[in-house]
C-alpha cells in the first residue's frame, strides 16, 4: 500500500473501529483525525466547539487534513463534517476514501445518548445535517460501501478487496 486510505461518513457509521480493524488486517498505522485535533489543540472537540465554534473547528480539521496528507501506509478515520469544506471534499476525492453508508435510523440510534458529538442535537437536527450532507459524502469518495447488517470485519474486507489490483500487498 503506497498511499493511505481515508474513511468518511456520518456520526456513528463506525469510522474508528472499521479503521481500526482495517489497519490491524493490513498491519499498518491507523490515525484518528478528531483524536489527532484534540492533542494537538490539548482540548476535547466538544470543547472545541463550545469556546470558538464550528467555523474554527473546521479550520483546525482542514489543516490537520493536510499535515497528515503526505502519510502513506495509513487508515485514517475522519470527522463526520469534513466534506462540509470544499477544500477537503476535493482532496478526499483524489485519494483512496470510502463512504461508510447507513441507514439513518441505525446512525441516530447509535449517537442519540453520546454527549461527546456537539452537532447530535434533536432528532430533527441530526436527520436534517445527514440529509443535508449525505450527497456530498458521496460525492467525496473513492467507493460507496453499504454497512447495514454486516460485522465490522465484514465491511473491513470488503474496503481491502476492492483495493485488490489497486496497491501491491493488499492480501491480509
Amino acid at each position: 500500500m503506497n498511499h493511505s486510505i481515508y474513511l468518511i461518513g456520518f456520526m456513528g457509521s463506525g469510522k474508528s473501529t472499521i479503521g481500526q480493524e482495517i489497519a490491524r488486517l493490513l498491519k499498518c498505522s491507523w490515525i484518528d483525525l478528531d483524536c489527532y485535533i484534540e492533542e494537538t489543540q490539548q482540548m476535547p472537540i466538544k470543547d472545541l466547539f463550545k469556546q470558538y465554534g464550528e467555523p474554527y473547528f473546521r479550520d483546525l480539521e482542514c489543516a490537520a487534513l493536510e499535515a497528515l496528507s503526505n502519510r502513506k501506509n495509513s487508515i485514517v478515520s475522519t470527522g463526520g463534517g469534513i466534506i462540509v469544506t470544499p477544500k477537503n471534499a476535493v482532496f478526499l476525492k483524489s485519494q483512496k476514501t470510502f463512504y461508510l453508508k447507513w441507514e439513518f435510523e441505525t446512525l441516530f440510534n447509535r449517537i442519540s445518548q453520546d454527549q461527546s458529538r456537539p452537532l447530535a442535537r434533536s432528532y430533527e437536527e441530526v436527520m436534517h445535517l445527514y440529509q443535508s450532507r449525505e450527497m456530498l459524502y458521496e460525492a467525496a469518495s473513492w467507493k460507496v460501501i453499504l454497512g447495514e447488517g454486516k460485522s465490522v470485519e465484514a465491511i473491513a474486507k470488503e474496503i481491502i478487496n476492492s483495493l485488490e489490483g489497486v496497491y501491491e500487498n493488499s492480501s491480509y
